[in-house]
């Protein structure tokens, strides 16, 4: 690809991309950025990730819980995660 971002370059290019596909309205799209946030947490330091990827990734779980059948919906979810 290509050079590797460094963090403000992440900052500033990267992560209004991301938190805009926090609310596709296609679900897969939704389902493949929360199956690639473990990569994208590692293009920046931790005090980033926690503040501006973590509420992503929480809102992109809680949206995945919400199309789940009834049954599967009715299974209690981590406090920290509603």
């Amino acid at each position: 690809m290509g050079k590797k971002l460094d963090t403000a370059e992440y900052i500033q290019l990267l992560l209004p991309l991301i938190e805009g596909l926090q609310d596709d309205q296609s679900w897969r799209v939704r389902q493949q950025l929360a199956k690639c946030m473990p990569k994208l947490c590692e293009g920046v330091d931790a005090d980033v990730a926690a503040k501006r990827l973590l509420p992503v990734f929480a809102k992109l779980l809680r949206g995945m819980f919400l199309t789940l059948p009834l049954p599967a919906a009715r299974c209690p979810l981590p406090a920290d995660l509603i």
